[in-house]
């Protein structure tokens, strides 16, 4: 098996991964001074601990090759993401807010079972983070196939069966589907 960027290999046979832990150590090292915001012995070792803590236990699920290619692409793509993320978030929040301040307020929860159309780690997590940060929705739990979401009200649900976000999920990540977007929902 050959290395990240075509170098000798520095993956073993039992998945170890060199450039991985240093990545990962790297990038947590530098979080960690940037939020300290100075530079001083303390600082500087609690850096390298974190770093070595956070590289040795989470290398193994950052930066996996099917999902780290065309990074300057999907970076790009989640950029454009934003707005669309935002948008949803702002309306979402109006009704949401006009449904509490409702003299009636016409609630209806549920819990259903949402089928994502996405399959890779990292669009997963994002559409689940999305659907979150969406007011009137909350995603309870997630597995690789199924998210369970609590919803506030019928407006909640439409949202999700309109599959918005996750067509915007599936841009970001270069993901197409049969269903235009739209993971299948059932209530549970």
């Amino acid at each position: 098996m050959t290395g990240v960027r075509g170098s000798a290999s520095l993956v073993n046979a039992e998945g170890f991964n060199l450039y991985r832990i240093v990545t990962t150590f790297a990038v947590s090292f530098s979080f960690y001074m940037i939020l300290a915001g100075s530079i001083t012995i303390f600082n500087i070792v609690t850096a390298v601990l974190t770093g070595l803590i956070v590289a040795l236990t989470l290398s193994n699920v950052m930066l996996q090759s099917d999902e780290s290619s065309h990074l300057t692409t999907k970076t790009f793509r989640f950029i454009v993401y934003v707005p669309l993320i935002l948008k949803e978030i702002i309306r979402a929040n109006f009704k949401t807010a006009f449904t509490i301040l409702s003299p009636n307020m016409p609630i209806d929860p549920r819990m259903i079972e949402y089928r994502p159309q996405v399959k890779s780690n990292s669009a997963l997590t994002l559409l689940a983070n999305s659907i979150t940060l969406t007011p009137g929705t909350l995603t309870a739990k997630m597995s690789k196939d199924t998210f369970h979401i609590h919803t506030l009200d019928a407006d909640s649900r439409e949202g999700l069966r309109s599959g918005s976000i996750e067509r915007g999920v599936q841009y970001v990540f270069g993901q197409q589907s049969d269903s235009g977007g739209r993971g299948e929902q059932k209530r549970i």
